[in-house]
């Protein structure tokens, strides 16, 4: 079915770019003005990934789907500051057991 292609996403990092001269000169003009470097330079583009990947899940009003971010960071403040607003109160699971009845949760109620 159309709107069934896709039920869940699975994202393992927080998408951060690679090391390079240009993201590190981004990083110095920031840190030297504003002290957000990093965050300009290397956990916003990367978190534009993030994004991405999970858009690929929902495309129109009637779709449902999962997004599992993996990465521990994904809960730190830095993370969740820049989450979508519809991210707001994102469900916190610690092992393979919570996860598994999380997801069955979500079906059955969908």
């Amino acid at each position: 079915m159309k709107h069934e292609q896709l039920i869940g996403v699975a994202i393992v990092g927080v998408g951060l770019p690679m090391i390079n001269e240009e993201s590190n000169l981004v990083k110095e003009y920031y840190d030297t003005d504003h002290h957000k470097g990093f965050m300009y330079a290397y956990q916003l583009p990367g978190f534009n990934n993030v994004t991405q990947a999970a858009g690929r899940l929902i495309r129109t009003q009637t779709d449902k789907g999962i997004i599992i971010l993996m990465d521990q960071r994904f809960n730190q403040n830095r993370y969740r500051q820049i989450f979508p607003d519809h991210w707001s109160q994102p469900l916190i699971v610690n092992n393979n057991q919570q996860l598994s009845t999380t997801i069955q949760r979500f079906w059955d109620n969908n």
